[in-house]
Formats: structure tokens, C-alpha cells, sequence
């Protein structure tokens, strides 16, 4: 290329600036996003990585229920591949009040904190002697230089027997490799969930054995990446190597510890059965010895209760004679008091009659007397109604018009004189006069009649009024009459009862005074035989006192003997007991080994990283294409608009390699430009945006970018073979013209009829304007097509975000409100069948809130896949299929049908359905505790997190060929608080045959931290697409009103307005984005989809279902864009100039 081409194409680039940005831009977000998402999870490995190698992070951990000696932690240093070994002490303790106690898991520290397991100091030091601490940095109850004071009970242990002071002085903060993640494990204490870690020095446990090793291999010191194959099959080797040694050690511990121990305690339990039938055999003869005195002394009792039997039988005789005088007395009496009693009846009665007689006359009295009242006041108003109006009106009114018929009758006989002597038109208005005469007598008379009857009426109603008060006198009257006479018969029978009462009061008293008479003549011989009775009754008691006494001593030695022999056997029996717990909790010692996947948060952070590349794999990539494809339309128009100056240039000696390396250029500048830019923003800042949305749950270090030159390399390649590769196919099918033909504008297409054209009823309702549109837009086919493949692949790209986050956020609420329906889990201690666990079963079901319980037998299984990946498996199965109902409900996704659970085969989740490819009907084969099954597929149920089989008790001893044991509870209850359930998990784990419990909603947090940790990747999905939209429409756009400068001159010139002008090209970009729309929802439809079952990990299976608010999201974001790109290039049309516009192309 020659200087002046060279000036040329940088010329190009500024008065084209507008473009080349847009070009520049969408290749910088096409580009940045996809490296920058592509490489965020090689950051966080990378970072993972490297934390684990900076915190010298165990491979391999050691727990055994039995501890650890000198001997074990020798062993384990001489074998191979084994670099470091650290053996210390952790307990479970509580701190707090009881109400509110937390659990602190408290680890010995390393006695070189470089070693192993290098703890991060945030605040404060590490503990220098015994009594210091240092506590969990997200520990916010306690502070440096606080006081911790441990409780003295942890559970049914005592914390001084695992811990050598219970007071702490907090001397620091600290953050453990062994707790990257928000949970702190489980416990067998308190609420069942470890709040805190804590370390203190090795000196403040009580331990006689190490309770946990931590070992590093030579794995982690070659530097081989954690997450590598080779790592995994080393540390596997290793940990197998592990339980190899663990089971030699165990029988050693067993014969050395152990066996020993066995054979003393069956030497203690034989000892204590020989002193057990010695005490009981001493116990028995001092029983009978007691024996032979008690009965000595009843017979004595029973010769002096014979005595005071005959001194009774004299005082009987005696009171013989009583009955009789009471007898008599009291029939007096009775006779007396009858009647009295009569008499007062009678007198009660009678003064109960007087009064109610009296009651009645008052009543009846005053009823006539208020009735009088009112008759008197209706006579009165009405007298003085009649004589005061009615009778004067009436008399006046009759008076009145006996008048006024008197005068019309002398009227019509004067007018019918007249009539006889007179003729014509006087006549006929005399017969006028008397008609009007005669109907005004008629009037009269009538108004008279009114007058005479008002009279009568008024006098009618006076003489009414003067009888009903006359009558009511005469009833006054008789009502007073009639109520005196029964008042007086009322008294009678008073003074007739009232006299019966005096007589039958004296009757009374005679006989009273001759009855008490009677009585004290036989009270006088009772009285001295009772004298007799009593001194032989003190004698009789005196004996008795005498010989219980005896008895009570000896009874007194017998019982002291006894509980001397029971406390001497109940302290032999409980050192054998407690020998035999010791002995029954190391029944089955065993090495328990796990690996860093074990770690608090480590495993789980790996697996977050595997999701972010998921969603990576096809999001990114999809993003790449609506970019390169928007940039290859975008330089083909450019190179078609520049036909006239590659003629120009061809004509003026240009080779074509010189022409096609100036468009080259441009496009390339643009491309690699755009590609730095987006590299230089995306690489460091999108992988940091979603790393650190991560980091809200975990405990890392800053993100360490890893640069992603491949995906770089490939969106580079992709840009700049995509831009490159067009003008090399455009300018070459240019340049194959002549330049006389490409100096001069490309002919126009010949117009054609649209289809519109055809559809009369149509095309006849549209205006110019829009006809004119609608042949614009089927005339420019590639314009048409471009333009709306560019608006749905913006649009597709923000369903297809807003598609995730719905999948993502619905995977919560289906798994726990439509799938699983239990609120707790609890783990019995052992296993057992329904009445062995009937006694905890029991508890559970009557605890307040609880509704339903359901007993299961659970594992953790694997299989392969195709590929040969392993597959982890949950298999529930219930006490019965409806019972299960209770607590987890099988349905299909789709139809929400009822799947069936039958003694044929197994039901599986819909997820484990897809990994392995099996249906109803095929077989499913799986291991368990190295034993294959295989099992019929029955059904397939909807289930999100887990991949799960359900199986009937019957099937289970089908396929097992065993019994069923049960070692697991499931509860459903009323919906309770933290602290509720708090309490009911600190009552369970009180119970010796509970080993853990767990409640759901500690599940529902924990999942909606990791599904909020993917929204993040999900905002940031749709904040690039919603930029890349903005880009692509105004891209386009801009290149449209390029395209057509000429056309809006012209209408400009024909008159249009501005804003005419702004309506002619904004109805076809509206067309164009309505139909970029809805080609792109369902394109995002599909994508979506497709995104959704490619992010998804193997125990976790995303919602299927889209929300209508994505699709109105995504709609009204690419309506917003679209008004936003026309009203920026509406200042671009406004400012066209029509005469240079309109000027010759030549």
C-alpha cells in the first residue's frame, strides 16, 4: 500500500468513526465476554490450587472412634508417599447460656503452624500457653481478648474430661484451610450444627489418645494440581493404604486393649454374681428372724384385744338402752317438728298469697287507674277538640252555605222567570247562567253535607271518648272491690296458720325436755363403761408400742444391711456397666479416612467452578456468534457502500491487493482493536465479578487471573477471520468489474409485487407511508434478514439469561415445597426394624408441631455411565409406599401425574434417568458395600437435587435378599422458628439413641447460597447481552440511515418533516425489531434449554419451565433499546443535508 492509500483508509476510519466504534465495540464485547467467562473457572482452580499449596492443606484425614497411640502415628509415618503426619485432639464443646449454647469445635493446634494446615492469623496471635485460644474469624459473639468459658457438660460427656481447662482468654482470630467454605460440620451436641472452629494448644486437652491425624503425601508437595487425575488416583492409593493399616492396627488395639479388658470384666461380673448371692443369702436370714418376733408379738396383741372385746360387749349391753330413749326422744320430736313444720308451711303459704293478692290489687289497680288516665285525657283533648274547632268550623261551614243554597235557589227561579218572557242570544246565556248556577248549588249542597257530617263525627267521637271513661271508672271501682276481699281471705289463713305455729312450738318443747331427760339417764351408765374400756385400751397400746418398738428395730437393722449389700452391689454393678459401655462403644473400631473433597467447602468449591464453566460452554459462545455475525453484516454493507471507490482507485492504477488491504485494514484494526479492549476488560474484571460472588461463601484469597490465551486465541481468530474473510469474498467479487461499472451506482433492484400486494383486503387499508415500508422491507431482503438474525441474537441472548436464572431460582421451591415434603431428619444411633425403633419413633411423632413421621432406610450407592464416570446415588426406601406419601411426593415433571410405587422394580429421578439414558422398562445396575445389584426401572418421578431410587420394603428384601433396617426418621410438621427447631434438635441429640439430626431448612439455605452464587453469573449474562443489544441495534441503524441518505434527502425535499422523516425510517426499524423478537424468543427458547441441561451438575437437574416475566424482560429490554438507538439517530437524520446528498454520484 502506498502513503496516500495509507492517509486514505486512516481517513476512512475517522470520517466512518461511528462504525469502526460500533465494530470495535461489539468485537470487544463478543470477545471480552467470552474470554473473560471462558476463563474464570481456570482462575478459581488456579486459585484453589494455589491456597491449598500456601496453606500447606492436608491431603488425607484420620478419625477413629477409638483414638490414636504412638504406635499408630509410627506406622503411619514409615509408610510410603507419606511426607508429613500431624496427630492432635479436637473436641465438641458447648459455650453459652443453655438457652442460646453454640457448639465450638476446638482443634490442638500443630506444633509448627507451617507444617500442615497453616492457619491464617486475622487479628490478634497465635496462642502462646495453656488457657489462650484463637477463634473462627466469622466468630462475631467473642473479640481478642475476651473470656471464653467452656460448660461443663457437652451432652451427656463432661467437657473436663476432653479438655484440661473449661476458661479461655482469646488472644486472636484466625482462618482455617480446613473451613473454605460457610458450614463448620456437624455434632452429635446441642443443635446438632458446629457454629465455630477454635484451636488451642496441645497442652489443654485431657485426651490419653490422639482423636484425629492429618497427613500430606509427596502429591501435594510435587505441585500437582489437586483437582488432577493424578492426584485423585494418588491420594486414592494412599487413603486405601490408609484403611489397610487401619484394620492391622485395629486388631492390634483389640488384642492388646481390648481382649484384656473383656477377660477382666468377665472375671469382675463373676465376682460380683458370688458377693450378690452371699448378701442375698444374709439378707434372707435376718428376714426370718424378723419374721419369727412379729409373729410373737401379734399373739400377744390378740390375747389383750380379747380382753378389751369382752369390756366392749359390757358397754353394749349398756347401750342397749340408749336407742330406745333416743328412739322415743326423737319420734317427739319429729312429731313436734312436723308440725311446726306444717304450721309454718301453712303460715309461709298464706303470707306468700296476701302478698301476691296485694302484688295483683296494686297491679290491677293501677292498670284501671293509668287506663281511667287515659280515657280522662282522651275525653278531655277531645272536648276540647270538638267545642273548641270542629263544632264552630262545622256550624259555620253549615250556616255558611245554607246561604249560598238559599241564594242560588232564589237565583235559578229568578233566571227560569226570566226565561219565559226573553229569546235568542239572551236566552240561550240565561240557560247558561242557570247551568253555571245549578252546578254551583250542587257544590253548595255538597259542601254543605261535608259541614253537617264533620258535626256529627266530632259528636260521635265526644260521646265515645265520655263511655270508655265512664267505663273505666265503673272497672276502678270493681278491680278495688274484688282485690280487697281476696286481701282479706289472705289474712284468714295467716292468723289460722300463725295459731297452729304456737301450738305445735309448745308440743315441741315438752317433748325436747323429756327426751333429753331419757338420754342423760343412759349416758350416765355409758360413761362408766367406757372409763373401763379406755384403761384397757392405754394397757393394749402400751404392748404394742413395746413391740413394735422391737420390731421396728430389728426391721431398721435389716434395712440398714440391705442397702449396705445394694450399695455395695449397685457400685460393683456400675463399674461393670461402665466397664461394658467402654467396651460396647469400641465393639467396632475403624479408621475413618477422608481427603481434602471431605473439607468444609474445599470439594464444594471445585464443583461451583465446574458450574461456571458449564454455563461457559455455551452462553460465551453463542454471545461470540451474534457478535461476529453483526460484524460480518456490518463490513459487507461498508464494502457495498464503497462500490464507487474501489472502482475509483481500481481506475487510478490500483492493484487489487493494494484495494483489498485498505478495507482489510479497516476491518482488521477494528477487529484486533476491539479484541484488546474487550481482553483487557473482560479477562480481569468478569472472572473477579463472579469470583467474588463466590466468595460470599467461602473463605479464599484474592482471585489469581489466569490469562485464557486459547479462548482469547479463538476470539481473536473468530473476529478477525470473520471480518478479514469478508472484504477478502466482497472485494474480490468487486474487483472481478469493470471500473467504468463500479464508478457508477449499482443498478437498483427491479420492483416486484410483495406479497401484501396480493392480499387486496390488506393492501388496500394501508396508507402510502406504509406501503412504501412494506415494499422497503421485502425489497432488501439481505437488509431485512440481517438486520432481524442480529435483533434475535440479542434477544435470544437475554431469555437465554433471564431462561437460567428462572431454572435456576424454581430449583428451590419444586425440590422443597412440590418433591420433599419432611422438615427434619433425625439418625438413629443404630439401624433397626419398626419395633426396635418404636420408643424414639414414638417421641418424635408426640413432639409439639410434629404431624407425620415416616421410618426409612437410607444410602449413598454408585454407578457408572456411559463414559464410565461415576455416579453417586440416593436410595430411599420407606416403610411403606404410603407412608412415604407423608414426606416426599413421586410425579411426573411434565403432567404432575402420580408415579407409583410397587413391589416390581424401583422408581428413579428424572435427572439419573438422563445420565445413565434408561426408561421405564430397562434395568439400572449399582453398587453397594461392594455388592452389584440390579434393579427393574418402574417409573420415573420429578426431583431436582439428588439421584435418587425409591423401592418398596418387599422389593428391597427382594433384591437384598435381607431384611429391612431402618436408619432413618423423616418428620413433617407445622411450620416452626430457628429457635423451635433448635430446641427439638437439642432434644433429640439429649437422647442416647439419636446420633445426629437435621432440619430441612438448613438444606433450603444452603442451596439458595449456591443458586444465588450462579445468579451472579446470570446478572452479569444479562447486563453484556443488554450492552451487546444496545451496539447491534445502533450498529445496524446507523448503517440503514448510511445506506439511505440519498432516499431521506429526497423525501426531505418532497416536503417531509423532521419528524415525518424520523416516522418513514422508525417504521421499518420497528417492523424489523418486532419480528428480530419474536424469532429471537424462540430462539432464546431453545438456547435456554439447551444452556440449562449443558450447566447442569450430575446431582443437580435445573427447572425446565421459563417465566413469562423473561419473556416480557426480554421484550421490553429490546423495545427499550431499540427507542433509545432511534432517538440518538434522529439528531443523525435531522442534520442530513439535502442538496449534498442529492448530488450526482459522479
Amino acid at each position: 500500500m502506498t502513503s496516500s492509500l495509507w492517509k486514505n483508509t486512516l481517513r476512512e476510519i475517522w470520517n466512518t468513526k461511528a462504525r469502526f466504534l460500533s465494530i470495535m465495540a461489539i468485537i470487544a464485547l463478543g470477545v471480552g465476554f467470552f474470554a473473560g467467562v471462558k476463563g474464570t473457572s481456570p482462575a478459581m482452580v488456579a486459585t484453589a490450587e494455589q491456597y491449598a499449596m500456601d496453606q500447606a492443606l492436608m491431603d488425607v484425614q484420620l478419625l477413629s472412634s477409638v483414638g490414636f497411640d504412638d504406635e499408630d502415628i509410627k506406622a503411619i509415618q514409615n509408610m510410603p508417599d507419606i511426607q508429613t503426619v500431624n496427630a492432635g485432639y479436637v473436641a465438641d464443646v458447648m459455650v453459652g447460656a443453655d438457652s442460646g449454647a453454640k457448639v465450638y469445635r476446638i482443634h490442638s493446634m500443630a506444633q509448627d503452624n507451617s507444617t500442615i494446615n497453616r492457619l491464617v492469623v486475622t487479628d490478634g496471635r497465635l496462642p502462646e500457653k495453656t488457657g489462650e485460644i484463637v477463634i473462627d474469624d466469622r466468630d462475631k459473639d467473642f473479640s481478642v481478648g475476651d473470656t471464653i468459658k467452656v460448660n461443663e457438660k457437652a451432652g451427656d460427656a463432661d467437657a473436663s474430661t476432653m479438655l484440661g481447662t473449661l476458661e479461655y482468654t482469646v488472644v486472636g482470630k484466625v482462618e482455617s484451610p480446613m473451613y473454605v467454605g460457610m458450614d463448620r460440620g456437624t455434632a452429635t451436641i446441642g443443635s446438632g450444627k458446629v457454629s465455630y472452629f477454635a484451636y488451642a494448644l496441645r497442652t489443654d486437652f485431657s485426651y490419653e489418645r490422639y482423636t484425629e491425624v492429618y497427613v500430606a503425601t509427596k502429591y501435594s508437595d510435587k505441585g500437582i494440581s489437586p483437582f488432577s487425575d493424578q492426584y485423585e488416583d494418588g491420594i486414592a492409593q494412599v487413603k486405601n493404604q490408609l484403611k489397610d493399616l487401619g484394620a492391622d492396627r485395629i486388631n492390634i488395639f483389640d488384642s492388646e486393649i481390648l481382649q484384656p479388658s473383656r477377660e477382666k470384666l468377665e472375671e469382675g461380673i463373676k465376682e460380683y454374681n458370688s458377693k450378690k448371692l452371699q448378701a442375698e443369702q444374709q439378707l434372707n436370714d435376718a428376714e426370718k428372724q424378723l419374721a419369727d418376733g412379729k409373729l410373737e408379738y401379734e399373739n400377744k396383741i390378740k390375747e389383750a384385744q380379747q380382753a378389751l372385746d369382752d369390756a366392749q360387749k359390757q358397754i353394749e349391753q349398756g347401750e342397749g338402752l340408749l336407742p330406745y330413749s333416743m328412739t322415743t326422744y326423737y319420734e317427739e320430736i319429729l312429731q313436734a317438728q312436723k308440725k311446726i313444720s306444717d304450721s309454718e308451711t301453712q303460715l309461709t303459704l298464706g303470707k306468700s298469697q296476701l302478698q301476691t293478692a296485694q302484688n295483683q290489687y296494686d297491679t290491677q289497680v293501677a292498670q284501671a287507674q293509668a287506663q281511667l288516665t287515659t280515657a280522662q285525657t282522651a275525653y278531655d283533648q277531645q272536648y276540647y277538640e270538638f267545642y273548641t274547632y270542629t263544632k264552630p268550623q262545622s256550624e259555620y261551614k253549615i250556616n255558611t252555605y245554607e246561604n249560598l243554597v238559599n241564594k242560588a235557589t232564589v237565583a235559578i227561579t229568578q233566571i227560569e222567570e226570566r226565561l219565559k218572557d226573553v229569546g235568542g242570544e239572551l236566552s240561550e246565556y240565561l240557560l247558561k247562567q242557570l247551568d253555571d248556577t245549578k252546578l254551583m248549588l250542587q257544590g253548595y249542597y255538597q259542601q254543605l253535607e261535608q259541614g253537617r257530617q264533620q258535626l256529627a263525627d266530632g259528636e260521635e267521637k265526644l260521646a265515645q271518648a265520655k263511655q270508655q271513661l265512664e267505663q273505666g271508672e265503673i272497672q276502678l271501682e270493681q278491680k278495688k272491690a274484688d282485690g280487697q276481699q281476696q286481701l282479706a281471705d289472705a289474712q284468714n289463713k295467716i292468723d289460722t296458720a300463725q295459731t297452729a305455729l304456737d301450738e305445735g312450738k309448745e308440743q315441741f318443747e315438752t317433748a325436747k325436755a323429756k327426751g333429753r331427760q331419757q338420754i342423760d339417764d343412759a349416758q350416765v351408765q355409758l360413761s362408766q363403761g367406757k372409763v373401763q374400756l379406755e384403761q384397757g385400751r392405754i394397757t393394749l397400746e402400751q404392748s404394742k408400742e413395746q413391740g413394735q418398738q422391737q420390731l421396728d428395730d430389728g426391721q431398721k437393722q435389716l434395712e440398714a444391711a440391705r442397702e449396705r449389700a445394694k450399695t455395695e452391689l449397685d457400685n460393683a454393678k456400675e463399674q461393670i456397666n461402665s466397664a461394658q459401655a467402654k467396651l460396647d462403644a469400641l465393639s467396632n473400631p475403624q479408621w475413618i479416612v477422608s481427603d481434602r473433597n471431605d473439607v468444609s467447602g474445599f470439594g464444594s468449591f471445585y464443583d461451583d467452578t465446574q458450574r461456571v464453566d458449564a454455563v461457559a460452554m455455551v452462553f460465551p459462545l453463542f454471545f461470540l456468534l451474534v457478535a461476529v455475525l453483526v460484524c460480518l453484516t456490518t463490513m459487507t454493507r461498508l464494502l457495498e457502500e464503497r462500490r464507487t471507490e474501489i472502482g475509483t482507485l481500481k481506475a487510478l492504477g490500483y492493484s487489487p491487493a493494494s484495494i483489498t488491504a485498505k478495507f482489510m485494514v479497516y476491518a482488521v484494526t477494528a477487529g484486533l482493536l476491539g479484541c484488546v479492549v474487550g481482553v483487557c476488560v473482560g479477562v480481569p474484571i468478569l472472572p473477579n465479578v463472579i469470583y467474588n460472588a463466590y466468595r460470599m461463601m467461602y473463605t479464599t484469597p484474592t482471585l489469581k487471573v489466569v490469562i485464557p490465551w486459547d479462548y482469547i486465541l479463538i476470539g481473536m481468530l473468530s473476529a478477525v477471520v470473520c471480518t478479514g474473510g469478508v472484504v477478502l469474498f466482497v472485494c474480490r467479487k468487486s474487483l472481478r468489474a469493470f471500473p467504468a461499472k463500479l464508478m457508477r451506482p449499482k443498478s437498483p433492484k427491479p420492483g416486484k409485487r410483495i406479497l401484501l400486494e396480493r392480499i387486496p383486503f390488506i393492501w388496500s387499508h394501508l396508507g402510502f407511508t406504509s406501503k412504501v415500508t412494506a415494499r422497503n422491507l421485502f425489497r432488501y431482503k439481505a437488509r431485512f434478514l440481517m438486520t432481524v438474525l442480529g435483533v434475535a441474537g440479542c434477544t435470544a441472548l437475554i431469555v437465554a439469561a433471564f431462561g437460567l436464572k428462572d431454572s435456576i431460582n424454581t430449583v428451590i421451591d419444586k425440590q422443597f415445597t412440590d418433591v420433599f415434603k419432611y422438615d427434619g431428619m433425625i439418625v438413629p444411633q443404630t439401624k433397626g426394624d419398626a419395633s426396635q425403633l418404636e420408643e424414639l419413633l414414638s417421641f418424635v411423632a408426640d413432639y409439639k408441631g410434629v404431624e407425620n413421621t415416616v421410618l426409612f432406610n437410607y444410602s449413598i450407592n454408585e454407578t457408572k455411565d456411559s463414559n464410565g464416570n461415576k455416579v453417586e446415588l440416593d436410595v430411599y426406601v420407606p416403610e411403606s409406599a404410603s407412608a412415604m406419601k407423608k414426606t416426599i411426593d413421586l410425579h411426573t415433571r411434565t403432567t404432575k401425574e402420580v408415579v407409583p410405587l410397587t413391589d416390581k422394580g424401583v422408581v428413579i429421578s428424572e435427572k439419573l434417568s438422563n445420565l445413565l439414558k434408561l426408561s421405564v422398562g430397562d434395568a439400572i445396575t449399582y453398587t453397594q458395600d461392594n455388592g452389584d445389584y440390579t434393579a427393574t426401572v418402574t417409573g420415573i418421578c420429578e426431583n431436582y437435587i439428588g439421584n435418587c431410587i425409591f423401592m418398596t420394603p418387599d422389593y428391597y428384601e427382594q433384591l437384598y435378599g435381607d431384611s429391612l433396617q431402618f436408619n432413618l426418621i423423616m418428620e413433617a410438621s407445622k411450620a416452626m422458628t430457628d429457635d423451635e427447631q433448635d430446641a427439638f434438635a437439642n432434644a433429640l441429640l439429649e437422647r442416647d439413641d439419636v446420633m445426629a439430626a437435621s432440619f430441612i431448612g438448613k438444606s433450603i439455605t444452603a442451596v439458595k447460597d449456591m443458586m444465588n452464587s450462579l445468579n451472579i453469573i446470570v446478572y452479569v449474562m444479562i447486563f453484556c447481552a443488554g450492552a451487546l443489544a444496545f451496539v447491534v441495534l445502533y450498529n445496524l441503524t446507523n448503517i440503514n440511515i448510511a445506506e439511505r441518505t440519498r432516499e431521506i434527502a429526497t423525501i426531505k425535499v418532497l416536503g417531509f418533516y423532521n419528524r415525518e422523516v424520523s416516522a418513514y425510517v422508525y417504521r421499518e426499524n420497528i417492523v424489523l425489531t418486532v419480528v428480530g423478537i419474536v424469532a429471537g424468543l424462540v430462539i432464546g427458547t431453545a438456547l435456554s434449554g439447551f444452556i440449562v441441561q449443558t450447566a447442569e451438575v450430575d446431582r443437580v437437574m435445573f427447572g425446565r419451565d421459563i417465566g413469562v416475566t423473561t419473556y416480557l424482560y426480554a421484550i421490553g429490554l429490546t423495545a427499550l433499546f431499540a427507542l433509545l438507538v432511534n432517538g440518538f439517530m434522529y439528531f443523525k437524520m435531522k442534520v442530513i443535508s439535502m442538496v449534498d446528498s442529492l448530488k450526482s454520484i459522479e
